[in-house]
């Protein structure tokens, strides 16, 4: 069993799909952009969003900031109350905190949002530290994100062995590569088929109970 866990909020933690989607909509609409249907949208989810807006709609960076302030505008009232805990997360966090491991969250969400959420479903006390980007995008890499959150969390180098990182994204597996702790992906998250495969997921879960099987042992 892994003594420390990082993970990701949206995809691992959280389905956010529902305020992140309607919230990029709201944005490309203010913008008098074509609006499409959030199917299309949900290379949104993860990757920051001055990023993922530049790509998507060839934005300059300016453009790319100035949507992501509109998108703000929306999911900082709206969005944040439309995240919902995967079933059988609740329960999987208490059951790990009464095994004796520290938990952490290091997520690409910025900081006033992920703690909102966790708090507004009584999650938040599981966690010692909650590792996110700076509103300007800074300390937005995964690396730098686990990175702080195990020096928040005192882990030493010499106990890597025993950190695991979990995503539901590329960005979650090769930064725990980076810092090396293990990866573990899940398949339930956002990723596309095969995306967690493709770079070198140290174990997959497909599902909630894989996951806590993969954590606490016996049977999921």
């Amino acid at each position: 069993m892994y003594k420390y866990l990082l993970f990701d909020l949206d995809g691992t933690l959280f389905d956010t799909s529902c305020g992140v989607l309607r919230s990029v909509q709201y944005a490309l609409g203010k913008m008098e952009l074509p609006v499409p249907e959030t199917e299309a949208l949900r290379c949104f989810i993860g990757p920051p969003l001055v990023e993922i807006f530049a790509e998507f709609c060839g934005f300059s960076l300016e453009e790319a900031k100035r949507a992501t302030a509109i998108y703000r505008e929306r999911y900082s009232v709206q969005g944040v109350k439309e995240a919902e805990p995967y079933t059988g997360i609740p329960e999987l966090l208490a059951e790990l905190e009464a095994a004796g491991v520290t938990m952490a969250v290091a997520t690409g969400k910025p900081a006033p949002y992920s703690p909102e959420i966790l708090e507004s479903h009584g999650l938040l006390r599981y966690f010692k530290t909650i590792s996110t980007p700076e509103m300007d995008g800074r300390h937005s890499d995964k690396k730098e994100l686990i990175t702080i959150a195990l020096e928040t969390m005192g882990v030493t180098p010499e106990e890597y062995g025993q950190v695991a990182m979990i995503g539901d994204r590329h960005f979650d597996i090769i930064g725990a590569h980076e810092v090396g702790v293990t990866a573990i992906g899940v398949n339930y998250g956002f990723a596309p088929a095969g995306e967690l495969e493709s770079v070198g997921a140290d174990i997959i879960a497909d599902t909630v109970a894989d996951l806590r099987r993969i954590l606490l042992g016996g049977k999921a």
